[in-house]
């Protein structure tokens, strides 16, 4: 009888391990594909264009809206917030025309653009866009700009901060990014060719330096030392 009652407890045992594991399985996700989407506001923000959503969805977690704004060929940004009755809502936008400010707290994600690439003898090929900043390194982040920051050769808006730092690779003489949200929700992308240094900020944001700005800087340093 003892060996039956062990028997039947180890069992049980397995049964409820079992059945824990696959209930996890089936939790749904709300870890985002950072090489899909890209978000691009949060907090008191929301898409200037939120109320022509094709899709309204009330409550889906943020995986799960995610992973509609996939199903859907022509979702370009999720919103997903939660409103004034605590209800999440997940809606689905076919393109990003830029931010403006809310009363309730959301996030909004763009999906990373794609490139086509051929080469000679080849048949074309999409790729996802590579991380503009991978090729950037992070100088400063929060209540500070830089100090000569009006001086800036380029001032755009509307922008993410990949597409920010995407301009700058592109424009001859851009060694450093500046990008924030300003008061009235706009995303603003300054380029700059030199940072003199920093100074207070009633706005947060964050300075972007171009690695081989900086690595060449590091070299010119050690050539005049040595």
């Amino acid at each position: 009888n003892n060996n039956n009652n062990n028997n039947n407890w180890i069992v049980f045992v397995c049964a409820i391990a079992t059945l824990t594991m696959l209930v996890m399985s089936l939790s749904p996700t709300t870890t985002l594909a950072q090489d899909t989407y890209e978000l691009v506001a949060s907090g008191s923000f929301r898409p200037i264009n939120y109320a022509e959503s094709f899709v309204r969805e009330n409550g889906l977690t943020l995986g799960e809206c995610e992973a509609l704004c996939t199903s859907e060929p022509t979702c370009e940004v999720f919103y997903h917030l939660t409103n004034q009755n605590g209800v999440l809502v997940c809606r689905l936008l076919d393109e990003f025309v830029g931010i403006e400010q809310a009363t309730n707290v959301g996030a909004t994600y763009k999906k990373q653009s794609e490139t086509t690439s051929t080469s000679p003898g080849t048949t074309a090929a999409t790729t996802t866009t590579s991380d503009p900043s991978q090729q950037f390194s992070k100088i400063s982040d929060g209540f500070l700009r830089p100090t000569n920051y009006q001086d800036a050769f380029s001032r755009i808006t509307d922008v993410s901060t990949n597409e920010c730092l995407q301009t700058c690779l592109d424009s001859s003489g851009c060694n450093y990014a500046y990008y924030l949200v300003n008061q009235k929700g706009v995303q603003v992308c300054r380029l700059m060719d030199a940072v003199e240094g920093f100074e207070t900020a009633a706005l947060s944001g964050t300075v972007y330096e171009l690695l081989s700005t900086s690595s060449s800087t590091a070299s010119s340093t050690s050539t005049s030392t040595s």
